[in-house]
């Protein structure tokens, strides 16, 4: 309360900002209405990119539903940011229509959303996404974009043909190639870990990440119950 009140008492505008940025350790009512009114401020994108930005270290699962249902509508400027603040959350409900948007997108020219698109997709492990990932690795002319999707299909394949067939793209930068070898290497461990070894990682691990619990989503729901008893 004392910040947001700073806030309205405040007429520094960086100050303002950087008081936005530090809410984002809060998740009680009161502060997620705040970052809510200001998430989409018209005629402030710079506000609003904080609030989003804010929003998504809450890891607050109402944070993460009014992103959700704010994308459609939202600024197309402003779009690049929720995407990331979506995956960031690790909210999978509205991955299916991020996925037809990068589809979408493919010969269209709006950068920024491109690479966030891809990017979230495979922060979100949402692995029916991976072909058009690998098309924008296979086909693009886009550096950043590239690197995008060679990262994404490290979190989302667990096969090295088309990593195989894109080596040539990355031979002639050092930097790019030692990540190209990074990924290739993710993809070889993911094709041998099965089941078990992810909920191991999950119900053994001192600190949880989200990363790994999002994994179960490549399996079917009936073999996860399954595992689950184990560990009942």
């Amino acid at each position: 309360r004392a910040l947001i009140q700073e806030f309205y008492d405040c007429h520094w505008r960086t100050t303002q900002m950087e008081i936005i940025r530090k809410l984002s350790v809060f998740d009680d009512s009161r502060t997620l209405e705040f970052l809510f009114d200001h998430a989409f401020m018209e005629g402030d994108l710079a506000f609003a990119e904080v609030a989003i930005w804010s929003l998504s270290q809450t890891r607050n699962a109402l944070a993460a539903k009014f992103l959700a249902r704010s994308y459609e509508g939202c600024p197309e400027t402003l779009k690049p940011y929720v995407v990331t603040a979506i995956a960031r959350l690790g909210d999978r409900s509205i991955a299916p229509r991020l996925a037809e948007d990068l589809e979408e997108q493919a010969t269209g020219n709006r950068f920024k959303l491109v690479e966030s698109l891809i990017l979230a997709l495979g922060e979100l492990k949402y692995e029916p996404a991976l072909a058009v990932i690998e098309r924008f690795l296979i086909n693009t002319e886009n550096s950043r974009h590239r690197m995008s999707a060679l990262i994404s299909v490290g979190k989302l394949s667990r096969s090295t043909a088309v990593l195989d067939s894109c080596e040539k793209h990355f031979l002639n930068d050092v930097l790019e190639y030692q990540i190209f070898t990074s990924v290739r290497a993710q993809v070889q461990m993911r094709a041998h870990w099965k089941l078990e070894d992810y909920l191991g990682r999950i119900f053994e691990a001192k600190i949880l990440h989200l990363s790994v619990a999002l994994e179960l989503n490549g399996f079917s729901a009936r073999d996860v119950k399954e595992g689950l008893k184990i560990y009942s």
